[in-house]
């Protein structure tokens, strides 16, 4: 990058999982996944971008890092799988993180989840932003980070990238406890329609802003009280 050009943006795939059995007496909300034409569909769809993506970034590993659904665990797997079949030596390597759970109702609803609050809900998600935001520019240079996980949990982590660029950029002004209810506002506004989509690119850019993440750490003191 020659000097006094802006930095790229750092952008990353979110990944939601494959099509589960929609069996809720043998397996609860937590199937494993359906052997589907669509699922192979979706597979091939989300390998291929996932390829593209690390020969155009050069990146010599991979971590997919899953919520502990066996859903999302599958889904994980299933795609290092094909990926190492397709380039080789690529080291793959896998991650559980139970902050980045569904919430297994499938919308994003107030006050309720599944028997988890909105505020909980918002506590694990904040938690793992705080903590991914710790680790990603050391695993930035050479590893490719792909998040699976579910459509509750992308419009979350969605709703505080367009919050952090507005802080960034200075458009907008908060006080503490007011970030609940920014992103149930910027949830309401977006277009984005995740349930069909395989996967979606999410620019983390701002995520690691360090403004944000102070916010973030005491919003979740907040919410925890």
């Amino acid at each position: 990058m020659k000097e006094g050009q802006p930095k790229p943006n750092k952008e990353i795939l979110f990944v939601g999982h494959l099509e589960d059995v929609d069996d809720l007496k043998s397996y609860g909300r937590d199937g494993p996944l359906e052997k589907s034409e669509k699922n192979r569909e979706d597979l091939n769809k989300i390998v291929d971008a996932i390829i593209t993506k690390i020969k155009e970034s050069s990146k010599e590993a991979l971590i997919l890092v899953a919520s502990n659904k066996i859903r999302a665990q599958e889904t994980a797997h299933l795609v290092g799988e094909e990926i190492k079949k397709r380039l080789g030596e690529i080291k793959v390597r896998y991650a559980a993180e139970e902050n980045l759970n569904s919430n297994d109702q499938g919308e994003f609803n107030l006050p309720k989840a599944s028997g988890e609050t909105y505020a909980e809900a918002l506590i694990r998600i904040f938690s793992s932003v705080v903590e991914m935001s710790q680790k990603v520019d050391k695993l930035d240079s050479s590893v490719e980070v792909i998040l699976v996980s579910h459509g509750f949990n992308f419009h979350i982590l969605r709703g505080l990238t367009v919050l952090a660029e507005q802080i960034k950029n200075g458009s907008i002004d908060m006080n503490e406890g007011e970030i609940a209810g920014k992103i149930w506002e910027i949830y309401k506004q977006d277009t984005t329609d995740f349930k069909p989509l395989a996967y979606v690119p999410l620019d983390i850019t701002n995520l690691g802003d360090e403004q944000l993440i102070s916010m973030l750490s005491r919003e979740i003191e907040r919410l925890k009280k």
